[in-house]
């Protein structure tokens, strides 16, 4: 290889190595836990304290050098963080990340669909509720990487049957895909939800199936096109249950343009992904144009704009036509030392075929809004010791007025040792039904006295629910992932409630767990 290039740069231009006999080592990895505790739920009629004691296991075996099967019974995940509040002024469910280990771990092998919009396989529907409390898992299976030219996924995961809330269900995920060409793919998704119980109860159908193709082309150096089909089987929906997309994406050094149309029909029902909406044909265009000046200070600025439109697919007698409009008009800009400064515009539009609660008590009249407002985004060098960024927002929603103030920042002290983090989102809203204010707040404070061992509190406030929600975590590890962990989780109101024993409280509910597991690597 010339020595004009570097070798990590270009190593399509390396020697080829050929003769290797290497022998697979199939590396067998045990992970035991065992997890004691207690839980109070004062919002319970019965007795509100249990004690929490079990035990489970998690086993790891490479069938082959890029084949590996990975196992688990009586998952448990108490030391993972809660989820970070988020308030909602939508009519559509909000997204809220997966943070569970055995799940993250090549999640990108199931990935199928438009993220955070619709996807067909979203494994927090395995083991979480609607509400966010976990439902028991009793064991799973999950096998991932490559078998000769194909990547493949399979994931089977059997959850336990918890009266009033869920019954007992048999999840399973198939995908496979090849690559070939330039960037180029094709493959398969099947989704499945099977119910295990005798009775199910809580108005359930007993089963869901969902089945997907996708076909993806690389042109040249910079431009994708990408394709998918999914259709959902549910007992009682059998016609318009598809939904597809198409997206041609061209990304370059100084222009980026995305060009797309996506279709979900009224009874797309994917009951084990993520679907924020239904009903509708949506076309969208994005530009961004980059700019690199020469100087000192600023590395970019990078105007851009995105345009979506929803058209409602409806039946026979419902209204029809343009349902929501989305414009994001951006002038960006990112300064050498990692800082951004911007100013953006954004016009929206929704009709409302039915009334609208966006706040309890507050329902925005049906009819057709235009409103827009004004944003303006800065950060500060996200490496150094104080850092903060955030947006400040001024402009209508719906027929009345909206401010937003959005800021997040930390402090870090002894490098990476400590650090403090806080964020503050607040809303003021004035509307012709009704005025009110929404507050959220996050603290975060991080204690590492070694590489393996920490002290992280996570503490959070909603003034939707009118509670603030509480999370410690000690850490003692011996490997990156397993020893001993502390946790304590609680909920407390802002304001006086009765319990159901007409006990006056604050605290509606705390746990203490303390885990231990460890790694026998074979």
């Amino acid at each position: 290889m010339s020595r004009a290039f570097e070798f990590n740069y270009q190593i399509e231009l390396a020697g080829r190595l050929e003769g290797l006999d290497l022998e697979s080592h199939h590396n067998l990895r045990l992970q035991p836990y065992v997890l004691g505790g207690f839980k109070q739920d004062y919002m319970l009629a019965d007795n509100p304290t249990r004690a929490q004691h079990t035990g489970g296991l998690d086993v790891k075996y490479n069938l082959t050098s890029s084949l590996t099967m990975d196992a688990t019974f009586n998952t448990d995940f108490a030391q993972v963080e809660v989820d970070e509040e988020q308030i909602n002024l939508t009519r559509f469910d909000l997204f809220f990340p997966e943070k569970r280990p055995f799940f993250l771990e090549n999640s990108g092998t199931f990935e199928f669909g438009s993220p955070r919009e619709v996807e067909i396989f979203f494994s927090r529907r395995i083991g979480i509720d609607e509400t966010g409390e976990q439902i028991p898992i009793d064991a799973g299976l999950r096998l991932t990487g490559k078998a000769g030219k194909y990547d493949l996924g399979l994931l089977n995961m059997q959850t336990r049957k918890v009266k009033g809330v869920a019954p007992a269900n048999n999840f399973g995920v198939f995908r496979l895909s090849r690559e070939f060409g330039t960037r180029s793919s094709v493959g398969i998704i099947g989704v499945s939800r099977q119910s295990t119980s005798s009775r199910l109860g809580l108005d359930r159908v007993p089963f869901n199936r969902t089945l997907g193709a996708d076909l993806n082309f690389g042109f040249g150096k910079y431009a994708n096109f990408f394709n998918y089909f999914a259709k959902s089987i549910t007992p009682g929906r059998n016609s318009s249950n598809q939904a597809g997309s198409t997206l041609f994406g061209y990304d370059d050094q100084h222009h980026r343009i995305d060009l797309s149309y996506l279709e979900v029909g009224r009874n797309f029902n994917p009951e084990v992904g993520f679907v924020n909406r239904v009903g509708f044909r949506k076309p969208s265009f994005g530009y961004r144009r980059t700019f690199t000046p020469e100087g000192k200070r600023l590395r970019a600025i990078f105007p851009h704009f995105q345009w979506n439109r929803w058209y409602t697919i409806a039946a026979e007698g419902q209204p029809r036509g343009k349902e929501s409009g989305f414009e994001h008009y951006h002038l960006d800009t990112r300064w050498q030392n990692g800082s951004t400064l911007g100013i953006a515009w954004n016009r929206n539009f929704e009709r409302l075929d039915k009334p609208f609660e966006v706040y309890p008590g507050i329902n925005i009249r049906p009819g057709a809004y235009h409103y827009s407002e004004m944003v303006a985004n800065f950060g500060s060098d996200p490496s150094a010791n104080l850092f903060a960024s955030g947006n400040v927002a001024v402009g209508n929603f719906y027929a009345g007025t909206i401010r937003t103030i959005n800021v997040n920042g930390g402090y870090r002290i002894g490098g990476y040792r400590y650090t403090l983090a806080a964020s503050y989102i607040r809303n003021f809203i004035h509307l012709p039904e009704g005025n009110f204010d929404t507050d959220l707040l996050g603290y975060r404070f991080n204690w590492s006295f070694t590489p393996k061992s920490y002290f992280q509190s996570f503490i959070q406030y909603n003034s939707r629910t009118q509670d603030v929600g509480i999370n410690v975590r000690l850490g003692l590890l011996s490997t990156s992932s397993t020893g001993l962990f502390i946790v304590y989780n609680s909920r407390v109101a802002t304001v006086d409630f009765l319990d159901p024993h007409e006990v006056e409280r604050r605290t509606l509910s705390r746990a203490l767990f303390v885990k231990f597991n460890y790694l026998f690597d074979f």
